[in-house]
This record gives C-alpha cells, sequence and structure tokens, in this order.
C-alpha cells in the first residue's frame, strides 16, 4: 500500500508516519521547510519537498507515483493559532 502523508514533518505527520510504518507499506513523506521527520524502520519510504501551495511542485510530485492508495493532509491553520478559541459542535 502505497501512502502519500503530506507534510510529515509536523507532529501529526510524524505519528502518522510511526503508525505506518509496517513492511507491507510504502510511505511518501512530504515536506515544505522543515526537515524534522520520523525515518521509518520498517516501511519503504521517500522523502520528498513539495510546497501545496505550489501548482507545479504538486504536479511533479504526483506524476512520479503512477498509484496512490492513501493521501493524507495533515495541512492546516487557523488564524489566531489559539487552540482554545476552536469550538467544536456536536451533533
Amino acid at each position: 500500500m502505497r501512502i502519500i502523508i503530506a507534510r510529515a514533518s509536523g507532529g501529526i505527520g510524524n505519528t502518522l508516519a510511526r503508525n505506518f510504518d509496517k513492511e507491507d507499506k510504502e510511505l511518501i513523506l512530504t515536506y515544505n521547510k522543515s526537515l524534522e521527520y520520523y525515518r521509518p524502520k520498517l516501511a519503504k519510504y521517500e522523502i520528498l519537498k513539495c510546497n501545496f501551495t505550489n501548482k507545479d511542485e504538486v504536479k511533479e510530485l504526483y506524476d512520479n507515483f503512477s498509484k496512490i492508495d492513501v493521501l493524507i493532509n495533515t495541512m492546516g491553520g487557523i488564524s489566531n493559532a489559539l487552540v482554545k478559541k476552536m469550538h467544536m459542535r456536536h451533533g
């Protein structure tokens, strides 16, 4: 199974890389600026630079792989950067 973890250099991305570090997995770990990432021990892996706001870099990334099974996007943020101001509603 080939899994791309977008922005794998962040805290969530590192945690996901650790959880998917299995012999039957192939991980494509991307970063934009930070190179602080988990290096898998069991899975095959590649670490690639990709700025997902640049369509040419995204196209180049996806053109290199004929098959992608899972894409996990860990990019995101909030404008005020305060978690305590985030609200969740339960339905």
